[in-house]
């Protein structure tokens, strides 16, 4: 019969080695704690203001627990546009596709570069509703379906890591 502490030990080994077996064997990565919610240090609506400088990691997982996966990338490009250019239907990454919208006639926001759009188009979605292609579900008129407080749930280095992964797709 086994003690608690070897019960806990073998659970542990097994919890691990289940771990390792869905990341094909690869030493899985310590994750970052990623709490959603309101934050001390909003990273409010002002896309002007400067930025900490960005964890692509982390913001990979802020993506992952935030759900925005779930419509730019594996729902893209019908839920929402895509951050990869191959499933973008005109072939755009996310900042190209920014770049691309800034340059639009029918673009209407102030950002001046693509960081500044990208903070825009997270912190308020209805300013600039990139167009949708035919099978896309989302309306050209809005309102976005995509939340309009994340300037209020993410801290402005949540931010800066989410635009660093954001520019990280090609």
């Amino acid at each position: 019969m086994r003690t608690t502490w070897q019960s806990w030990v073998v659970a542990a080994a097994f919890g691990v080695m289940s771990l390792a077996a869905c990341n094909g064997g690869a030493p899985v990565a310590t994750p970052y704690v990623i709490k959603p919610g309101p934050v001390t240090d909003p990273a409010g609506t002002d896309i002007a203001i400067e930025l900490p400088a960005g964890d692509a990691a982390r913001g990979a997982q802020i993506a992952q627990v935030r759900g925005c996966t779930a419509c730019h990338i594996s729902g893209a490009p019908t839920i929402g546009p895509a951050w990869e250019s191959a499933t973008s239907p005109e072939g755009l990454s996310t900042s190209a596709q920014a770049a691309h919208r800034i340059a639009s006639d029918d673009y209407n926001g102030p950002a001046k570069t693509v960081e500044e759009y990208l903070f825009e188009s997270i912190v308020s979605p209805n300013i600039d509703i990139v167009p949708p292609t035919t099978e896309a579900l989302w309306p050209i008129a809005g309102p976005s379906t995509m939340s309009a407080d994340y300037g209020s749930q993410l801290s402005r280095q949540d931010l800066a890591d989410l635009l660093a992964y954001l520019l990280t797709f090609e």
